[in-house]
This record gives structure tokens, C-alpha cells and sequence, in this order.
């Protein structure tokens, strides 16, 4: 007997000899053993005095080795089923799991979003701040950037860090939407105050936003109001009064770009850094 066939025999006779009977019924679809009526019977399990016979009952035994020989024919008629559809060639359907690639790749970007949120929330203002401002510099994620810029101004921050998240929200919104850029900047500028070092660099941004959404007497304006303010540094006026210039001659006010260039020639003097935009305007104002 092979040692899958003395465990069922094991198990058959551990679990008593009415499951036995049922087990052994079960396997190879026979018939339940049969009943035993007489002295035995009634010795078991006394009948009910109700005045009718007692119903009978199932074996109580069986011969075990007759139990053995059943589960061998049993074994046997497996191994021949077996061998007939190997030899025969035909492949058995096996039943298989379809993943849905769509609700693999949607439940993936799911826990990647919150394994990122996780992260996110997990740093610091001013990791956050850095983190934007590397994302957004030179446009190498602008998205991602105001994504968490946006998440950045949902806190609780002191005012100075709280414009200068806005103005990076302002430029890094610029390309995709320079409506909303223009007045992500106009707040910071409000609430940082025109005259400060924040309100100026705030200013100067949107100045080029406004040139994005091709409104030039906006632009005109925002670099007025940058040109004014104390706070823009040395460095950035001559950027801010080429792009004052270009935007009076969008409007048609060449008198005034005329003025501007001549004021940068002044201010630049001959620095090589700002010979290019100098020559830009010469070049757009000769012959009008």
C-alpha cells in the first residue's frame, strides 16, 4: 500500500467506524454500509419505548482490511484515469488568473502617491521650500514644484516664508498657467510690501509672467513698480528696465523705450552681461 493510502487507512480508522463507513463511501461512490439489526443493535442504542421498532443504524465496524482494499482499487482506478489522458495527448483545461494590467498599474500609482505624500508631510518647511525651489529651478519640474508649493501654503508659516512660497508658486505656475501666475505674484507683492527686498524680487517675476500672457501694460507696470522699489538690487534693474522698454514699444510708446535704452546704456555702461539686451532694443527701435 502506498503511504498516501495508509494515511487515509490511518485516518479512517482513528476517526471511528461510522466515519469510516461514510469515508470510504465517499471515495469510490459506493454504497453506505450496510445496517445491522438484532441484539447488538439494541444493546448500542437502546430504542425509544414509543411503541414502534427502532430505526436502524449504520455499522458500527468494518473489516479493516476490506477498508484497505477498497482505497487500493480506489488508488488504482486514479492511476489508470491518469495514464489514459497522458497517453491519449489531450491537454486538461487548467482554470487561470487574469490580472487586470489597468487595476495593477492604478492600484501601483496609488500607493506610490501615498508613499509620497508620507514623505512629504514628513519634512520640514524649509526642506519643503528647498525641495520646490530645486524642482522649479530652470524648469526642470515646474508641476511637481507648484504641487508642493501648494501643499506648503496649506500650513501654518511666518510671513516671509510664506511670500517667498508664493513667488515660487508664481513662477513655477507660469508656463502652464500664467493667468494664475499673475495673481499668485500680485499677492505675494501685497503681502510682502513693494518697497521690501521680497516685494521687489516678487515684482520682478511678474514682470515675465505678465509678458507670458502677452500683457504688456501689465508688464509695463510690475517693472515700473520693481525699477521704484528700494529693495531690487543692482544686479536685476537693468534686466527690469529692458523689459520696461520692450513692453512701451508692445504698446506703442517708442518715446519711452527710447528713454529706457538710454537709461541702461547709462546704468550698464559697457558690462558685456547686459551688451546683448542693450543691442535688443537699439536694434527694435532703428528706423521708427
Amino acid at each position: 500500500m502506498r503511504p498516501s493510502t495508509a494515511l487515509m487507512l490511518s485516518f479512517a480508522l482513528g476517526a471511528g467506524a461510522a466515519s469510516t463507513g461514510w469515508l470510504v463511501a465517499q471515495l469510490d461512490r459506493g454504497a453506505m454500509p450496510p445496517t445491522v439489526a438484532g441484539a447488538d443493535a439494541s444493546r448500542d442504542h437502546p430504542a425509544v419505548e414509543t411503541g414502534s421498532p427502532a430505526p436502524p443504524r449504520p455499522a458500527a465496524t468494518e473489516d479493516t482490511g476490506n477498508i484497505a482494499r477498497r482505497l487500493e482499487a480506489l488508488e488504482g482506478k486514479i492511476d489508470a484515469l491518469t495514464a489514459a489522458v497522458r497517453s491519449s495527448g489531450e491537454r486538461v483545461p487548467v482554470q487561470t488568473t487574469t490580472i487586470d494590467e489597468n487595476a495593477l498599474a492604478m492600484a501601483i500609482e496609488r500607493a506610490e502617491t501615498r508613499r509620497e505624500q508620507q514623505r512629504v508631510e514628513a519634512m520640514s518647511d524649509s526642506e519643503l521650500l528647498a525641495e520646490a525651489s530645486r524642482l522649479g529651478h530652470k524648469g526642470e519640474d515646474p508641476a511637481t514644484a507648484a504641487r508642493l508649493l501648494e501643499q506648503l501654503l496649506a500650513r501654518s508659516l511666518q510671513p516671509a516664508q510664506r511670500v517667498e512660497a508664493m513667488t515660487q508658486l508664481g513662477m513655477a505656475q507660469r508656463e502652464a498657467d500664467p493667468a494664475k501666475s499673475i495673481a499668485t505674484l500680485q499677492s505675494a507683492v501685497a503681502l510682502a510690501g513693494a518697497d521690501t527686498q521680497a516685494g521687489a524680487w516678487a515684482s520682478f517675476q511678474l514682470i515675465w509672467s505678465a509678458r507670458q500672457q502677452a500683457d504688456h501694460a501689465m508688464a509695463l507696470g510690475a517693472a515700473e513698480a520693481a525699477l521704484r522699489s528700494p529693495g531690487l538690487n543692482a544686479k536685476l534693474r537693468p534686466n527690469a528696465r529692458w523689459a520696461l522698454a520692450s513692453a512701451a514699444i508692445e504698446v506703442g510708446d517708442l518715446n519711452r523705450a527710447r528713454s529706457e535704452l538710454q537709461s541702461l546704456r547709462e546704468t550698464a555702461g559697457s558690462d558685456p552681461e547686459f551688451a546683448k539686451i542693450t543691442a535688443d532694443l537699439e536694434r527694435r527701435l532703428a528706423g521708427r
